[in-house]
């Protein structure tokens, strides 16, 4: 569960963590990118602004 944590060129700092997942990529992304999916896997509603 360790993060690495990255300086960008921007001088921003990033947390990156990384999962090996069992599911197909194409899974996951719909996992992530559908709420209806979502709401299984992380039962939280999250609420944002995309740029």
């Amino acid at each position: 569960m360790n993060g690495a944590l990255e300086a960008s060129e921007d001088g921003l700092w990033k947390l990156r963590f990384t999962r090996d997942l069992a599911d197909p990529v194409e899974t996951v992304w719909k996992t992530l990118t559908e709420p209806e999916h979502l709401q299984n896997w992380f039962p939280h509603r999250i609420v944002g602004v995309t740029c």
